[in-house]
This record gives structure tokens, sequence and C-alpha cells, in this order.
């Protein structure tokens, strides 16, 4: 497994910020929610959306859609 400096990195890179270390000398992040939590829930959590992420259907239709009323205000423009 990694080392915390590691882990951190990685947790920053998805919008936790270092806050400092609890009693038993545990590393504390801030997550983009403002909530405090250990380290570990972070990197869990991190781990969690990106299985997520990837079991989601790649192709035409995980594309977002344009509504219909934009898109036929654009082909009325052009014609």
């Amino acid at each position: 497994m990694a080392n915390n400096d590691e882990i951190l990195k990685l947790v920053e890179s998805f919008g936790f910020k270092f806050f400092g270390y609890d009693e038993g000398n545990n590393t504390l992040v801030i997550a983009p929610n403002g909530q405090i939590v250990m380290l570990s829930i972070a990197y869990n959590f991190v781990k969690q959306q990106i299985a997520k992420s990837s079991q989601q259907p790649v192709g035409p239709e995980s594309i977002p859609q344009i509504p219909a009323l934009l898109n036929l205000k654009i082909n009325q423009k052009i014609i």
C-alpha cells in the first residue's frame, strides 16, 4: 500500500486538503464539502468514485444530450 504522502497527493487531486493530525496521529483532511475526515476515509471515498465512474457506459449514449428546445433554436437560425 502507498504511504500517507502518496495517498494525500491522490486525494488532493480530487479536492481534499490537508488539515492536520488527530490525537491518534492520524492524518485529517478537509473534504470539498468542508467536512473534516480521516485520510483513510477520503481515500476510500475516492476509490469508490473512481470505481463508479469506470462502471458507467462509454459511448454515444453516455454523451450529454442537447435539450430539444435548444437544438430547435439552433436549427432555425441555420435555415
